[in-house]
């Protein structure tokens, strides 16, 4: 019984597998014709205006990903640092409200963004610092929840045993638990720089008044 099991878990991740990969070559093939579904005459096109007219546009993506990758993965650290380890009295509605905007359609956050900041007192509206403050809001909930899981996986004992010894809190979080949560760090912060590269619904509302 358990080959059995073990076979049928393997067809399905093969499945699975090809399935994605299916997409990825249909991409290709959607990239190297004039256009898909229409004109298939092979072209390279696509990849001349993407080196070419489209430089800006990735160089200006790609500034925008990771300015919220780093903000968005520092704020996250503290918010799930001081959830996990500093007991207060608002300590879980922090937690809730760091969540809130991940949980909205990306549609609602950037018309909230757009009312919010589209005023003569702040007008923001077109910007890349709005689209910077949108990624960050809704993105560094990857940084709560995965700091929060890792320091929940770290024996208590280990920093009492720092402060014991005479090191302040500040030394204890920066020489004894940032290194340990850092490979978790380096994986959140990857998802944030592709969750801000790949985000559509909210900026199209950020942007499209100043087109």
């Amino acid at each position: 019984m358990g080959s059995v099991t073990k076979f049928i878990f393997l067809a399905l991740c093969l499945f699975t597998a090809l399935f994605i990969f299916y997409f990825y070559v249909v991409l290709f093939y959607a990239s190297v014709v004039k256009a898909f579904g229409a004109n298939h005459n092979l072209t390279l096109d696509h990849y001349r205006i993407i080196f070419t007219e489209g430089l800006p546009a990735i160089k200006d993506t790609l500034i925008i990903a990771v300015s919220g990758m780093l903000i968005g993965g520092l704020y996250g650290v503290l918010v799930g640092y001081l959830t996990a380890k500093k007991k207060f009295l608002s300590r879980q509605l922090m937690e809730i409200i760091a969540m809130v905007n991940y949980f909205l359609p990306g549609t609602i956050v950037g018309i909230a963004f757009l009312i919010a900041f589209n005023n003569l007192s702040l007008a923001l509206t077109g910007t890349a610092i709005i689209i910077i403050l949108c990624n960050v809001s809704r993105y560094w909930a990857y940084g709560t929840r995965s700091t929060i899981a890792i320091l929940q996986q770290i024996d208590p004992s280990i920093e009492e045993a720092s402060a014991s010894l005479g090191a302040s809190s500040s030394v204890t979080f920066r020489r004894i638990t940032v290194p340990l949560i850092l490979p978790g760090l380096f994986a959140e912060r990857g998802i944030v720089f592709i969750r801000s590269m790949t985000a559509i619904s909210a900026t199209i509302f950020l942007v499209s008044l100043s087109c």
